[in-house]
């Protein structure tokens, strides 16, 4: 496995622990992992398909912390 690999999963499992408490870092994290994939073309398949599954968990907690905020005021 290459440096490369090792830090976007390191990148993706952080945003994971960091999701419900850390929104922020969390996309943070994701937007970090998703730069390193773009740049290395030859990057594992199953890590692009965690990836993207950790991605759409992100923007799915964020999205309904963002609604449960606007219900709230």
């Amino acid at each position: 496995m290459k440096q490369e690999e090792v830090k976007v999963l390191d990148l993706l499992n952080a945003a994971l622990r960091h999701i419900n408490h850390d929104p922020i870092r969390a996309v943070s994290e994701v937007t970090q992992a998703s730069k390193i994939l773009l740049a290395d073309p030859e990057t594992d398949g199953n890590i692009h398909r965690y990836a993207v599954a950790v991605e759409a968990r992100v923007v799915q907690t964020t999205t309904m912390a963002q609604r449960a905020s606007t219900i709230l005021m």
